[in-house]
């Protein structure tokens, strides 16, 4: 019995030191644990001899464990994954209760990170988060209310005109992730600081909810659209003449990194600027 011990011992520590990494090397020690376990004990109680007792084992304890590793960990880790983020940001609730296929699509990229890599990779998670984020807050503007509107551009303003004095690629990187290849999401979430980037995301927060309880376009006389629609004019033509037509184009309207980001970062804040006023 001993030896047997020893030998589902040995079997189950050399599985998990196949597939072990330095970041996941605690979660596999213990599936490792758990296979050997599970394994020996089935092989010992369902076969006769010794020999065969050893040969069940080690086929069982590595299918346990591979099985475990690869197939139901992610899930767990999605799970823990889904569970801290809407605790800490209750912003990915509101996706999930109004946008649950692209949440449920968002969970399924997570999980197929964790089976690739072993884990999640930083940058891809958080790029994956903020397109999250920002395609809920894009979907949800038509309908919001105007209040939560100039809320959310209100509160973006004011914190992206502090990070301009730290560095204006940062603004760009908030706004246009996949536009600032130079500018990782971890760098940039670094030097941005929390009470900031919470705000941000619980204004973004009331955007959505307001813009997907009742999704019905705001309702605009003829004079208040042909106001809004000059008032739009007016400041793209303010930009333009301020920065140049080809900054205001690399902006607002280009989908490759922007030529120059400084400029660029300018032009966006005194859009929001014009826009509020």
């Amino acid at each position: 019995m001993k030896r047997y011990l020893i030998f589902c011992a040995i079997i189950a520590t050399l599985s998990a030191l196949s597939f072990t990494s330095f970041d996941t090397i605690i979660s596999d020690a213990i599936i490792g644990i758990l296979a050997g376990t599970l394994g020996g004990v089935i092989a010992y109680f369902a076969c006769k001899t010794e020999k065969i007792k050893n040969i069940a084992a080690a086929l069982l304890i590595i299918t346990i464990f591979f099985t475990t590793k690869i197939f139901l960990l992610p899930y767990y880790y999605a799970a823990i994954y889904d569970f801290t983020l809407k605790s800490e940001y209750p912003i990915y609730k509101t996706i999930d209760k109004y946008y649950p296929q692209e949440y449920n699509a968002f969970l399924v990229k997570m999980k197929a990170s964790i089976i690739k890599a072993g884990g999640f990779e930083e940058n891809q998670r958080l790029n994956q988060s903020a397109a999250l984020v920002n395609y809920a807050t894009e979907r949800s503007i038509p309908y919001a209310s105007t209040k939560d509107i100039y809320n959310y551009l209100s509160v973006t303003f004011q914190i992206e005109k502090r990070l301009y004095a730290i560095n204006p690629a940062i603004i760009l990187a908030l706004e246009y992730p996949s536009r600032t290849p130079d500018q990782t999401l971890a760098v940039v979430l670094n030097t941005v600081p929390q009470v900031a980037m919470k705000a941000i995301l619980q204004a973004k927060e009331k955007l959505i909810a307001s813009g997907s309880q009742n999704k019905k376009p705001l309702e605009l006389s003829k004079e208040e659209m042909d106001k809004a629609t000059k008032s739009i004019q007016d400041i793209m033509a303010f930009l333009t003449q301020t920065y140049g037509k080809d900054t205001v184009n690399d902006t607002f309207y280009a989908t490759t990194p922007f030529k120059d980001p400084i400029k660029s970062a300018q032009t966006l804040l005194t859009f929001y600027e014009l826009f509020l006023e």
